[in-house]
């Protein structure tokens, strides 16, 4: 008994794996496809339902990225924003933060309603910061440090070499920053919609 109840359980989470797909995005101009896995920080840019009495409406969606399914974006939620403008000029703005709630589910996102993609991997905005502390540090050191260290003050002369190894050590630590800076900073990726020019970069979302 226990040993078929074993196969069922195996059996589902083989129906569940399967079910569950990955996000793809297609470039429209090259065909190169990006893969965005499981776990990234995702901004989903989405196009709420329109209205006779709105003249514009938008809604944004912050979270974690989840495994698609059944053909839907899911995204575990931590912050949605919503804007609406009126006929009459009135405006609204509606704010929910997720991070707290208790039993918190991911959220199934029609890829018809996606306007756009913002996406970081976890941990990005601590890895920002440290970057550009060290880039700043390295220009200091370049521009102000490097240049006081190599002056003798007794003698009133300048040791060019002392002069060339700070600032080498500072530009390096520069580089460190830019790089990380350039590892951690946001991609966007415009999806592609009914009636787009073709000229026009944009990611056709694939499940």
């Amino acid at each position: 008994m226990a040993r078929y109840a074993l196969i069922a359980i195996f059996l589902l989470a083989g129906l569940v794996l399967a079910d569950a797909q990955s996000l793809q995005l297609e470039n429209t101009e090259t065909g190169r496809i990006k893969l965005l896995d499981t776990g990234l920080l995702v901004t989903v840019y989405l196009q709420p339902p329109t209205s006779d009495m709105m003249d514009c409406n938008s809604r944004q969606l912050e979270g974690v990225l989840q495994p698609s399914r059944n053909g839907m974006i899911r995204v575990l939620p931590e912050y949605e924003r919503k804007k609406y403008t009126l006929n009459n000029g009135l405006g609204k703005v509606d704010e929910v933060y997720y991070e707290n709630l208790k039993g918190r589910m991911p959220m199934s996102l029609d890829p018809a309603n996606v306007l756009g993609m913002d996406v970081r991997k976890p941990g990005a905005e601590t890895a920002e910061a440290f970057g550009g502390i060290l880039t700043t540090l390295g220009a200091l050191g370049a521009l102000v440090v490097a240049p006081l260290v190599s002056i003798d003050y007794a003698n009133g002369t300048f040791n060019g070499d002392n002069y060339f190894r700070w600032a080498a050590y500072s530009l390096g630590m520069s580089g460190v920053g830019v790089g990380i800076l350039l590892g951690s900073k946001k991609r966007n990726y415009d999806i592609a919609r009914p009636g787009d020019s073709k000229d026009r970069k944009r990611w056709a979302i694939k499940l």
